[in-house]
């Protein structure tokens, strides 16, 4: 793979993680006010809290045949649309019931990009030849820091969660059009050749992934 290419899909995949840190910090710094909003009590919000996790471990379940119908760029792709549109869905809830459902569907897409960009990022670490994970994922710490930023600015001036969130939405569907082409194809979900004996042989990279994944960004 030329150098150049290298370097376009290594930032796409950083933009991706880029993004899915803007997500989670926007959501968090919302917390407390749709808490306010929808006048929940403190067991009411952990109730409508626990759908976030509930979509997480969803995904571990349904992007694998997702991938093996597709690829991981295509539901890397659609999973960044759909996570702009589940996090209005947020802004949207007016009651604890609407707000659980909202972020099932937000921890679904969370995690769908999660599994994916992971795919991603081991395929190209293995095409680099080099150790570039801890680089990549901390695009996602920025994309935290800036979403965070945004958010307690946004409660300065007074917006309301709906507002906040509608605007988090359009600058995540403009951010993922940007190098969307630049994701690697089937070549991320093909497993490398083995050369002896491993501790994970036979297992693909989209296993590698999900291992990583699930031990949390670093």
């Amino acid at each position: 793979m030329p150098p150049d290419s290298l370097t376009r899909t290594r930032g796409a995949i950083g933009l991706r993680l880029f993004i899915l840190g803007i997500l989670d910090a926007a959501w968090w710094s919302q917390i407390a006010l749709v808490k306010h909003d929808l006048h929940l009590s403190a067991a009411g919000l952990s109730v409508a809290l626990a759908g976030a996790p509930v979509g997480l471990l969803s995904a571990v379940r349904i992007v694998p045949p997702l991938v093996a119908r597709s690829s991981s760029a295509t539901v890397l792709r659609w999973a960044a649309r759909l996570a702009a549109v589940s996090v209005v869905l947020i802004g949207l809830a007016h009651g604890v019931i609407a707000l659980a459902v909202a972020l099932v569907a937000f921890g679904l897409c969370n995690g769908m990009i999660d599994i994916t960009v992971n795919v991603q990022a081991v395929a190209l670490e293995r095409l680099h030849g080099r150790a570039i994970m801890s680089r990549l994922h901390a695009m996602w710490s920025l994309g935290t820091l800036l979403g965070a930023l945004a958010g307690a600015a946004a409660i300065a001036f007074g917006a309301r969660p709906l507002g906040f969130l509608v605007a988090v939405a359009l600058a995540i569907a403009g951010l993922g059009t940007v190098l969307s082409g630049a994701l690697l194809g089937l070549v991320a979900d093909t497993p490398p050749v083995a050369t002896g004996p491993r501790e994970d042989a036979g297992q693909g990279d989209g296993a590698k992934a999900l291992r990583r994944g699930l031990r949390g960004r670093p």
